[in-house]
């Protein structure tokens, strides 16, 4: 994904003004393709990094299965950087270094020196930003790259590196318009990540055949869910399985349930065993507290908002609200009020019948703002046979109404990044 909100008041002005300028650099917020961004990489000499790379993609759980990674690094003394996408409240949280968001300083360098490098090659903002990331990893001499994939694969401007373990988390239908609109095809273009002869793991139990076809032809060894590697659920706990590169099967056994989603935390474990370190063999102890401190801003988070129970999370398609709904079936929890707002390029209708699965008391629905902004009274027309509903033009307006709850009961924000990052800004605004 691009650039999905401007920077909030407060942020350095430097930055700012970087960030805004990059906006209007080049004439299309996206334009697929690797050829500009290559060239200016390979002058700033930032082709080969000196450090594993772990490409990440999918339509859902990059986020969690990169904070996984992280977490489980950083339990075993290996040094890493983060690349991820979009934000949520200030730039600096897409490019970090051992779990530390660079500095607006670092960043302002970093984007000066792509610039002094680039010449007259046009750039767009993603490409600039993922650049710098690059200059800013390449400097910090880390033992691992964890690189979120934005939009796709084959054409998103992080596969310009090559891949040590490419992973592709899930596939469902999202950004059609740029990547197909069938599953096989899609399949292909995040298939793109994958190198001749270097691992890759699929996240999911399926046999898409855009992924097989390409990793077969490339020469991949493929790690499948489900057959390579995977989860086997219990009561209280559940046993994690993968496979490493000399076929030796490894399990870690009663693992507590992480904060998000645990099929990713499997394909995580899986990850893992595919590096050139000796962690994480077979003991329990060494994975139960990385599982339980991952976290992410905005996947399943657990916040109150004036005496309020909520919880936010970035759901924005259907495959994203399923798994919401059976993480709330899974916690026992019952949900109050539903607080939606989405943008138009999604497929809106499908994830708001998802969300009705929580059998929500009524929902708020909310307006979105700017060109890709869906209108509360367009998502009501989603909605058949369900009474209580209410529009708002912002989604403070829509907290603000809230109702007490029992408590059991929670209220539940999502629909993109756009709706839970402006519910942040109301909390932290209390």
């Amino acid at each position: 994904m691009q650039n999905e909100h401007h920077e909030k008041p407060g942020q350095h002005s430097a930055l700012i003004h970087w960030l805004n300028w990059l906006e209007q650099l080049h004439p299309s917020e996206i334009d697929l393709g690797l050829e500009r961004i290559s060239n200016v990489a390979e002058k700033a000499e930032l082709l080969k990094p000196n450090a594993i790379v772990i490409s990440v993609a999918g339509t859902n759980g990059k986020g969690s299965t990169c904070e996984y990674l992280a977490e489980m690094l950083k339990a075993n003394h290996l040094t890493y950087a983060k690349y991820s996408s979009p934000h949520f409240l200030n730039f600096n949280e897409r490019i970090s270094v051992n779990g530390i968001d660079a500095s607006d300083e670092q960043i302002v360098e970093a984007l000066a020196a792509i610039d002094l490098v680039r010449g007259e090659t046009s750039l767009t903002y993603f490409e600039f930003t993922t650049l710098a990331a690059l200059y800013i990893f390449q400097q910090a001499n880390v033992d691992v790259w964890l690189m979120e994939v934005g939009l796709g694969g084959r054409l998103d401007a992080v596969n310009i590196l090559d891949a040590d373990v490419s992973v592709i988390t899930s596939i469902g239908l999202d950004h059609e318009q740029w990547l197909g609109s069938d599953l096989v095809q899609i399949g292909r273009e995040k298939a793109g990540i994958m190198r001749s002869g270097r691992p890759t793991v699929i996240g999911e139990v399926i046999n898409n055949q855009g992924l097989l076809e390409t990793a077969d032809r490339l020469g991949c060894r493929v790690f499948l869910k489900g057959r390579d590697f995977g989860s086997v659920e219990a009561k209280n706990s559940w046993t994690g399985f993968a496979t490493d590169l000399n076929n030796r099967r490894v399990t870690w056994e009663h693992l507590p349930y992480p904060h998000l989603p645990f099929a990713n935390a499997a394909t995580a474990l899986q990850v893992i065993k595919l590096l050139p370190f000796d962690i994480l063999n077979t003991n329990q102890m060494e994975l139960s507290k990385p599982l339980q401190e991952a976290r992410l801003m905005g996947r399943f988070q657990e916040l109150n908002y004036q005496a309020k129970a909520l919880v936010l999370d970035v759901a924005h398609n259907p495959q994203a609200a399923q798994h919401l709904v059976s993480q709330f079936h899974n916690r026992g929890l019952d949900v109050h009020t539903i607080v939606v707002g989405m943008l138009s390029d999604k497929d809106c209708k499908t994830t708001i019948q998802e969300l009705l699965q929580l059998m929500p008391k009524q929902m708020f629905l909310v307006d979105m703002v700017g060109s890709r902004g869906q209108t509360s009274e367009q998502l009501a027309d989603y909605i058949s046979g369900f009474e209580t509903v209410t529009c708002f033009e912002t989604v403070e307006q829509a907290m603000v109404n809230l109702p007490e709850q029992q408590n059991s009961e929670v209220h539940v924000v999502c629909g993109s990044f756009y709706t839970v990052t402006d519910a942040i800004n109301v909390i932290n605004a209390e």
